[in-house]
């Protein structure tokens, strides 16, 4: 008669934690990408939004201060203070240019996240 080997069910037990393990790291490693995914999508959200603001605060502007000289089409590049317009996080520098009359180029300036 054989004698049953000693140690088998400790390997198992080994084997069996060791992929336990790499699950875990995988998707622990996977979870980290999509939190880094979503602060994208939230930066990408929030310029869209301010952008959309600015443009709507600077026809605001146009039409309340003409010597800002945007109803000729040109005039001076409007720098958008944090008091007249509040800025999301992360946003240096905000400010509308003038391209001709009815369009707007807004240019935002993020700090290095």
């Amino acid at each position: 008669m054989k004698k049953p080997q000693k140690g088998f069910v400790l390997v198992m037990v080994l084997i069996f934690l060791i992929m336990v393990l790499l699950g875990v790291a995988a998707i622990l490693a996977s979870s980290t990408g999509n939190a880094k995914l979503k602060d994208q999508s939230v930066q990408v959200l929030e310029a869209q939004y301010f952008s959309e603001a600015a443009m709507q605060w600077a026809i605001w502007n146009c039409r309340t201060n003409p010597s800002t000289g945007c109803q000729n089409g040109g005039g001076v590049p409007i720098t958008i203070s944090p008091a007249s317009l509040p800025r999301p996080a992360g946003v240096t520098n905000a400010q509308v240019n003038w391209e001709s009359v009815g369009k707007f180029k807004v240019l935002i300036d993020y700090a290095d996240r």
